[in-house]
């Protein structure tokens, strides 16, 4: 009898913009989604250029919990099946040319 493919669970996950569903799939299950999230958030709100300038004066626990979150994300692309993995370091990649 053949195996059926497993049903990614789309009520429980979050759209992120250009994410397609497989690999919204594979973050939530090696759990790299809220770290996906929370640097885009941070790469895209202004202020971070000004921390990322200062960032030796002073320390910003936002600041410092994307940053954690963009280096889980290279442990996640390494978990990553071949195809997502190559997903999502193009996401990734666009993410950091916005710093």
């Amino acid at each position: 009898m053949p195996r059926r493919r497993p049903v990614p669970p789309r009520g429980r996950l979050r759209p992120i913009h250009g994410a397609s569903t497989r690999l919204l799939a594979d973050l939530h299950r090696h759990g790299g989604a809220d770290a996906l999230e929370q640097w885009s958030d941070f790469v895209r709100n202004p202020f971070h250029r000004r921390w990322l300038k200062e960032h030796e004066a002073h320390y910003d626990y936002e600041a410092g919990e994307a940053l954690w979150s963009r280096e889980l994300l290279d442990h996640v692309i390494a978990r990553l099946p071949r195809r997502g993995a190559r997903e999502l370091r193009e996401l990734v990649e666009k993410l950091d040319d916005l710093c």
